[in-house]
């Protein structure tokens, strides 16, 4: 059975209302993304979905990744 999934629209409602934009949740989302995604060490294991993936030549392409979503290449 699928289980909904909730949205707390006053958290992003409350982003909104102090200047957020969806560039600066972008922007975010890729830094944090980059850093996690060097910051495995031996002991991390991998959820089973994400192990069966197929790889790509872009999976860390983080710079690719922002130009796709309109950010600048780096982040600032």
């Amino acid at each position: 059975m699928h289980t909904p999934v909730r949205v707390y629209t006053k958290p992003i409602g409350d982003f909104f209302d102090q200047g957020g934009k969806v560039e600066y949740a972008l922007d975010g989302v890729t830094v944090i993304a980059r850093y996690e995604s060097t910051d495995f060490d031996s002991s991390h294991v991998a959820d089973e979905a994400f192990v069966r993936l197929p790889r790509c030549e872009n999976d860390y392409d983080f710079a690719l990744v922002r130009k796709m979503v309109g950010l600048c290449a780096e982040s600032e």
